[in-house]
């Protein structure tokens, strides 16, 4: 999940989507989203629907 955050997120435009599938299923998942957006809240809104919206600001 990290290797792919890594990848997808610096290139996500303002106002892209990043959907998150496994966020509340897997411990790891939720772990690594957590540990990669630590401290960007202000970059992005955090949307908790039956998946994990990440929306870049």
């Amino acid at each position: 999940v990290m290797t792919c955050l890594q990848q997808i997120e610096p290139n996500l435009v303002p106002g892209g989507i990043l959907i998150i599938d496994d966020y509340e299923a897997w411990s790891g998942c939720k772990s690594a989203v957590d540990e990669y957006f630590s401290g960007r809240e202000d970059d992005f809104e955090f949307v908790q629907q039956s998946r994990l919206h990440i929306i870049r600001k």
